[in-house]
């Protein structure tokens, strides 16, 4: 799945989880990589950017620039938390730093999504990554 499906699918999932909620406004997903540097995060928030476009929801984009910075993506979450986001998707830079975070989120009944990496806690609505081992595999047919 590319990274722009991936995203779309992320928010998807998010919006679909929120429907419930009435509101006359349009919907905020916030998205939170593990850092902003890297091409892949880059496409990451393209992706982001064009689903909420095509499905009318305000994408609000906000990650460390570095992606070992644990302290400052659990400040970013915690700023949308504060906000009352919609949702959040989320890439966590650590697994065990992050749970706090996640917890407070699902507390204010605000829906994480948890993406490319995981986390040590249940408190998510849905998980997506890469199968690598699958992708080792499919290599591995294609080189051979």
């Amino acid at each position: 799945m590319t990274s722009r499906r991936r995203t779309a699918a992320l928010l998807f999932i998010c919006i679909f989880l929120t429907s419930s909620c009435k509101r006359s406004t349009k919907r905020r997903i916030a998205v939170v990589p593990k850092g902003q540097s890297h091409i892949f995060w880059q496409s990451i928030h393209a992706g982001a950017v064009k689903a909420g476009n095509e499905l009318g929801v305000e994408i609000l984009w906000n990650g460390p620039p570095l992606e070992n910075d644990f302290s400052r993506q659990i400040g970013i979450v915690e700023d949308f938390i504060n906000q009352g986001v919609d949702g959040i998707v989320l890439a966590p830079s650590n697994g065990e730093s992050m749970v706090p975070v996640v917890e407070r989120a699902a507390h204010e009944h605000i829906p994480v999504t948890i993406f490319d990496s995981g986390i040590k806690t249940d408190k998510y609505v849905s998980y997506v990554s890469t199968d690598n081992y699958r992708g080792g595999v499919i290599a591995a047919e294609r080189m051979g």
